[in-house]
């Protein structure tokens, strides 16, 4: 999941006239994209001086205009990601004002004007706290009057070719960790470094013994005397009380082929057990599982399968003795406000099996986006499911949370309904359930535009009472939108 998202005016001096203001061309605006400096720096997540009762943080956006910038458009606007409120902003060239959900608009005061060569710093005190560098959204943009948008270049994420991770190049590092790491005094929490993170896993992983490499722990563990089963030639599986198509991406994930030369595996129910629960014997060149249901078999052969890859399929005797320790354990993936394909989808519930996942919410709608398609409301998917730099928005939302706007990136898109099938049909062959989520009434900016584009085209078609049916706005409502909130600036 991170976040705000702002909109910056970079305008030259009020007053200017049009003998004085050379009209700005597209080179001008795609050069100063290309060139412009910026910085994110997380300053301090314990201030003192907080306004109001709430907690709060400091951060500051640096800008750096190149000396050789060649002529700066008129009227530049500069978005840029930050999630939460921004209580005020300290700067003596901009004021701020909130746009709509994520969206900010820096505003250069009257008479102020960037110059060549200089540096401008925005100092930004927001609500809550960021205690991480990937709280920060990338790909702000810029835009001119009659210009197309662009994004600035410093601003681009980058994909570490060692991790094959983000990496967010323009944001500080995070140092100082008594400024930075808590928000309170006596806080005991600290960052989980990388170095951290392997010494708390590594003596979590202690009570195994050190070649048994089943995640997540088993319940019980031991290593019995006696000849163990070579998998390296596949295996005969027979299976008895359970349905065996229940178990196929169970077994494919052995990576072994069937073969009437191969080890012995033997599956069987055993009513006794509680749900989900399995014991795996592996002793005398054959494999036996006793599982309370399918899904207590799908864990005994994922288990199977992670001690198989750790032995080279020539495994030694093993006992286990193992049952879920909570009933519900789920993944939780955002589609809405950042998209992923259905290949990754897939993937991941691929995953999720291994590590004995039972569901998985997949939330689909919310004020960034909308992903599935329904074919009688295209409008859901044509506009809800994409955000490009249209302030329009009768093509597709506002970017929200750093979101790449290009049309084909990766962030765009929906899932099609045979997508969605194929999804779930994959999910209940490994014993997930999918709990699909819609954020309505709240949270459904996605679905509010994209009817209100839908209301338009069909009143343009003299349809209107087939237009006001799906429209989500309320056209007598008179209540103040928050776009209308201005940001204190302390000048």
């Amino acid at each position: 999941m991170r976040h705000m998202l702002m909109g910056l005016v970079l305008g030259v001096a009020a007053g200017a006239s049009a003998e004085t203001t050379p009209q700005p061309i597209q080179s001008d605006l795609d050069r100063f994209a290309a060139t412009l400096g910026y910085r994110f720096t997380i300053l301090d997540n314990r201030p003192t001086d907080c306004p109001g009762p709430g907690a709060c943080f400091r951060s500051e956006i640096e800008l750096v205009v190149p000396a050789e910038t060649g002529t700066i458009p008129a009227g530049l606007t500069l978005q840029y990601g930050f999630v939460g409120r921004v209580l005020h902003i300290e700067s003596d060239m901009f004021d701020d004002a909130l746009v709509n959900g994520d969206l900010h608009r820096l505003s250069l005061k009257p008479g102020r004007r960037l110059q060549p060569g200089q540096r401008y710093r925005i100092g930004i005190v927001g609500t809550g706290h960021f205690f991480s560098r990937y709280y920060v959204m990338p790909n702000a943009s810029l835009a001119a009057p009659g210009l197309t948008p662009r994004i600035i270049a410093a601003t681009r994420p980058v994909r570490s070719a060692e991790t094959g991770l983000e990496t967010l190049p323009f944001v500080a590092p995070m140092t100082d960790e008594a400024r930075l790491a808590t928000s309170v005094s006596g806080d005991r929490t600290t960052w989980l470094t990388p170095q951290r993170a392997f010494e708390r896993y590594a003596a979590r992983g202690a009570a195994l013994p050190a070649d048994v490499v089943i995640l997540p722990r088993p319940v019980r563990v031991t290593r019995p005397n006696g000849t163990g089963a070579d998998l390296s030639r596949g295996i005969r599986l027979s299976v008895s009380g359970i349905d065996a198509r229940s178990l196929d991406a169970a077994v494919a994930a052995l990576g072994v082929p069937r073969s009437t030369n191969g080890a012995s595996v033997v599956i069987a129910r055993a009513p006794e057990l509680s749900p989900e629960a399995y014991r795996l014997s592996i002793a005398d060149g054959r494999v036996r599982i006793a599982a309370a249901d399918a899904a207590g078999a799908n864990h005994a052969l994922r288990s199977l399968a992670q001690q198989a890859a750790g032995e080279s399929f020539h495994l030694r005797p093993l006992e286990i003795q193992d049952a879920p320790r909570y009933a519900f354990r789920g993944l939780h993936i955002d589609v809405a406000r950042n998209f992923h394909s259905k290949a990754k989808l897939l993937s991941l519930i691929e995953q999720a099996a291994t590590y004995k996942l039972n569901k998985l919410h997949l939330h689909l709608g919310d004020d960034e986006g909308w992903r599935l398609q329904i074919r009688k409301l295209p409008e859901l998917t044509e506009i809800g499911a994409y955000r490009c730099l249209d302030a329009s928005e009768r093509t597709c939302l506002q970017p929200q949370l750093g979101a790449e706007p290009a049309r084909d990136a990766p962030t765009n898109g929906f899932l099609t309904q045979a997508d969605y099938l194929e999804i779930l049909t994959a999910a209940k062959a490994r014993g997930i359930e999918v709990i699909p989520s819609f954020d309505m009434p709240g949270h459904s900016r996605a679905a509010i535009r994209s009817m209100e584009v839908r209301y338009d085209r069909l009143i343009a078609s003299g349809r209107k009472a087939e237009a006001k049916r799906y429209r989500l706005v309320e056209p007598d409502d008179t209540t103040p939108i928050a776009a209308s909130r201005t940001t204190t600036t302390i000048r």
